[in-house]
């Protein structure tokens, strides 16, 4: 994971337009997030754009993005996320790419010099790449948002990070349900280790956050982990 986030940093500093690719859950748009935060620690400038099939509405899409691009007006740094658009389609997808080679954008960023052209970030499950007829970003989009690539491989394959995350969720939720908790019991350690978290990072924090919920003593026991 560290050698994610250099990466993630040199993309910052860069400013180039990014490819984050891996299975659900695995933190992708936490990742999106750290890249927009090199340049913007308050993330005033990033916009999230959550793509849930081949419903969604490219229309409003639009309209959220120029009123994003009018609000983002002196706000710094601008990273526009598009989540998961793998989901909506090849027609949609190239919809979406002419959208954001649309010539009015442009205008728009030539006519308000203030408003700063955005940094685009796109996640997609798997590997990003169409296989066998299946879900994955059509070659042309993925042309103009593969310039840095980042993967991040699935919580099973990288277990020396579980329990630094399982101690990271412990500390926001003991916070936010306001319990004193000291830690998780050995067992308990063993056991979040153990399991493969085909959720991954999700499910990881989720139960946490269940365990935290269901604690009764001052270290989570394995009763309080579902």
């Amino acid at each position: 994971m560290v050698g994610m986030y250099r990466l993630a940093e040199r993309a910052s500093q860069a400013f180039a337009n990014v490819l984050i690719v891996g299975e659900s859950g695995v933190g992708k748009e936490h990742l999106a997030r750290q890249i927009h935060r090199f340049r913007d620690p308050e993330e005033k400038g990033f916009r999230v754009y959550r793509f849930y099939s081949s419903q969604t509405d490219l229309n409003e899409i639009r309209k959220l993005l120029f009123r994003d691009l009018y609000r983002l007006n002196d706000q710094g740094p601008v990273t526009l996320f598009l989540k998961s658009v793998e989901r909506i389609g090849d027609k949609a997808q190239l919809q979406l790419l002419e959208l954001l080679e649309e010539e009015k954008i442009a205008a728009l960023l030539e006519r308000t010099p203030s408003i700063r052209k955005p940094r685009l970030i796109c996640s997609s499950e798997g590997n990003g790449e169409k296989e066998n007829g299946g879900q994955g970003i059509h070659p042309s989009l993925a042309y103009n948002l593969d310039v840095i690539r980042i993967e991040i491989p699935p919580l099973r394959e990288r277990t020396s990070e579980i329990l630094p995350l399982a101690d990271l969720f412990l500390q926001e939720f003991k916070v936010k349900y306001r319990k004193k908790l000291s830690g998780f019991s050995p067992a308990v350690r063993n056991r979040l280790v153990d399991y493969p978290w085909p959720g991954n990072v999700r499910e990881l924090r989720n139960a946490v956050e269940g365990a935290v919920m269901l604690a009764k003593d001052d270290v989570i026991q394995e009763v309080s982990l579902k």
